[in-house]
């Protein structure tokens, strides 16, 4: 960057930088709703300080920012709530306006001449994807982890990469009264249409009201990723909407699972295939919390 800096006529040269950070603590409790989210925010801040120190204004990727699961202390996808935090994650970045993030978890990776087994690593395969690998490969400890069928957070990933993947969109600024294991994020894409993240990575479930600052006037489709209530299939589905809040002017009221996200759209998914999703009764409330979404503010 500084080299950019000063010599700017070689920026052409640059396609494009890219920078990961991960929590290496070992201890890391799903039970602790802002670790994650503070750890996601203070690494984008820098980043998007260091951006602007420099003056770079190119492509840059935020990558390889996955929590830490809880089950085992390693870095896999077994755990569910595990996406919940990585959307904390998320708000964080289009908080600090990173606007492009990158998953390269999505799929298990066989290692080339490798067949240990070791923590995150099955029989040479670094299992750790929101999918297994399709196949089996030919070594022998991971064979029966070779699926069609996803785990859990494949779910949560999908939703993400579906409704809050715009290059164009435009941000609104969001905030919380007591960012207490609640966050958000909100874009209007170039189609028009508005999405709104709320992710909830506290034990209980939360009431909170959305506000804008501008009437909106549009019909929103709530789309719940729960871990607990995902049921993986072979077809992959994605989660369907479960609710509609019909004429929203300038605030919807809702009720969040624990460790849970929602993503609230403007506009109906024409994406077919998808599954149902019942979050069950949700009888422990938390705090209600007030989220404000104000002015726009164009980052990509």
């Amino acid at each position: 960057l500084e080299y950019l800096k000063n010599h700017p006529e070689d920026k052409g040269m640059v396609d494009v930088l890219s920078s990961h950070n991960y929590s290496h603590s070992k201890t890391l409790s799903i039970n602790d709703p802002n670790y994650y989210y503070n750890v996601a925010n203070t690494t984008f801040a820098d980043y998007r300080r260091v951006l602007d120190e420099y003056g770079y204004t190119g492509e840059f990727l935020a990558d390889e920012y996955f929590a830490v699961s809880t089950i085992d202390g390693y870095w896999t996808t077994n755990n569910g709530v595990q996406l919940t935090q990585v959307a904390a994650g998320v708000t964080a970045a289009v908080k600090n306006g990173i606007d492009r993030m990158l998953s390269w978890q999505i799929f298990d990776q066989l290692w080339v001449n490798d067949s240990f087994t070791n923590g995150e690593f099955i029989g040479g395969v670094h299992a750790v994807g929101t999918a297994p690998s399709f196949v089996p490969n030919p070594h022998k400890d991971y064979a029966p982890y070779a699926s069609e069928t996803p785990r859990v957070t494949y779910y949560g990933l999908n939703l993400l990469g579906k409704y809050l993947n715009n290059q164009k969109a435009l941000t609104y600024y969001t905030q919380s009264t007591a960012e207490n294991g609640l966050y958000t994020a909100a874009i209007r894409g170039d189609d028009g249409k508005y999405a709104i993240l709320v992710v909830n990575t506290a034990g209980t479930a939360a009431r909170f009201n959305l506000n804008f600052e501008k009437a909106v006037d549009s019909d929103f489709y709530r789309y719940v990723y729960c871990p607990t209530a995902v049921t993986p299939g072979p077809d992959a589905a994605s989660i369907a909407y479960d609710t509609v809040f019909n004429n929203v002017n300038q605030g919807l009221n809702d009720v969040i699972p624990s460790q849970s996200f929602a993503i609230y759209v403007s506009e109906r998914s024409c994406f077919d295939n998808e599954i149902e999703i019942n979050v069950g009764e949700l009888d422990e409330i938390g705090n209600e919390i007030e989220i404000n979404a104000g002015e726009l503010d164009e980052i990509g």
